[in-house]
């Protein structure tokens, strides 16, 4: 039944994307639409509604409203967080929104063309820093294939079904040797990285040994269906001292420190 549901959403989606583009492409709808964020003053983000991802935030009143709950109760005032896979900017601006003036959101996305919009919905704000690189277990360069029906689904791992995707070459970076890391206490992490989320705590892991830096909490996407891989990122979170709590409705995981008096643990 799961699955039936599943399926009947991404059909919905589907044709309704295809509605907006031939609107769009005979003259009625312009591309970019503005979008009222979910928080009373929080702003608005513009969005490439041809695009699969930023039409679904389009369309919804709250794009993953079960994870956006847990951040509205995680961020306060002078918080330092980070967005690994910033996409165009919709959490990296909820986040901003929380963290305010005295709290700073350090956000990473490596595809191009979702970090020159990304650029532009963030451009007023002080309190986010933007770096066009993938955050990874080694410093260097890599390939990013870029998924042609999905412009959030850019991955660093081939398989054949990525043979034909486009690919574009992008610098890769350590999150421990990010030179503008906080010297405060980090209270949250996202990370939405495709299948590249377990590299990215390989190559943050002096942040998550050092007490003082480590993230209270840690949103990380693993899908259900990958039971291997959620086992592992599972296992390397308990060494670190979180305990964990899959989020009803979505693919990602919340982390939470296990020392801390939090509503979650």
């Amino acid at each position: 039944m799961h699955q039936i549901k599943k399926r009947l959403k991404t059909l919905i989606v589907d044709c309704g994307l295809a509605l907006v583009r031939v609107f769009v492409k005979f003259g009625p709808l312009n591309n970019i639409q503005k979008k009222s964020l979910p928080i009373k003053g929080a702003g608005i983000i513009h969005l490439d509604i041809t695009q699969k991802i930023q039409f679904i935030q389009w369309v919804r009143p709250v794009y993953e409203k079960r994870i956006f709950e847990v951040i509205s109760q995680i961020l306060e005032e002078g918080d330092n967080c980070i967005d690994c896979g910033a996409h165009v900017g919709y959490w990296t601006l909820v986040f901003s929104h929380f963290v305010g003036k005295t709290g700073h959101v350090f956000s990473f996305e490596p595809d191009e063309e979702n970090f020159r919009p990304l650029a532009r919905n963030v451009k007023s704000l002080n309190n986010i820093s933007i770096t066009n690189v993938a955050l990874f277990n080694k410093n260097g360069v890599g390939t990013l294939y870029q998924n042609p029906k999905n412009e959030g689904g850019g991955s660093l791992f081939n398989d054949v079904k990525k043979d034909n995707y486009p690919q574009l070459e992008i610098k890769t970076l350590k999150l421990d040797d990010f030179d503008k890391l906080p010297s405060k206490k980090i209270k949250l992490i996202k990370i939405d990285a495709e299948g590249s989320e377990i590299d990215i705590l390989d190559g943050a892991r002096k942040v998550m040994e050092n007490e003082a830096l480590r993230p209270q909490f840690c949103i990380i996407e693993c899908s259900k269906r990958e039971i291997q891989k959620r086992r592992t990122l599972f296992d390397i979170m308990k060494s670190y001292n979180y305990s964990s709590k899959p989020l009803e409705g979505e693919e990602e995981i919340l982390f939470v420190e296990k020392d801390l008096p939090a509503l979650y643990n």
